[in-house]
């Protein structure tokens, strides 16, 4: 099963969520990580309510990271690039990532394979799950 750290979370929310040392840390540590990300007129950005921390294209390209795309500019530039897991979402029930992944927005009906968004102290509803993702993902190990 995949674990993803929530913006890099791995035991609860964390003023550094999005920070790219943050997210290095998560990926370390063996956990995959969903981060937020922007792309300005300046280039490619984390931050959930807006573009906080510069980051390369290269960064974006590293195995386990899953690209919520915060924009329209970023999701369309991202999808160009075949090494970029990323995908866009914002209260859909279910979407699928740019690897056909099954990316399910939380308290929804969890399918086979799928990632599912969990809240805090949730349980995994369905063994056949793909992978969770989480702010607490570490609870999960």
């Amino acid at each position: 099963m995949i674990l993803v750290a929530h913006r890099g979370n791995i035991k609860g929310v964390d003023k550094r969520e999005n920070m790219p040392e943050y997210i290095t840390e998560a990926l370390k540590s063996g956990y995959d990580a969903e981060i937020d990300v922007w792309l300005t007129k300046q280039g490619y950005f984390l931050g959930h309510d807006e573009p906080q921390y510069a980051v390369s294209k290269n960064f974006l390209r590293q195995s386990g990271i899953w690209c919520h795309a915060k924009n329209s500019h970023a999701f369309k530039n991202m999808l160009q690039d075949p090494d970029i897991h990323c995908f866009w979402h914002e209260n859909d029930d279910y979407t699928l990532t740019s690897q056909g992944k099954i990316w399910i927005f939380p308290d929804k009906e969890p399918l086979d394979g799928g990632i599912l968004v969990l809240r805090e102290g949730q349980e995994i509803p369905n063994p056949s799950l793909g992978g969770i993702c989480s702010d607490f993902v570490g609870d999960y190990r």
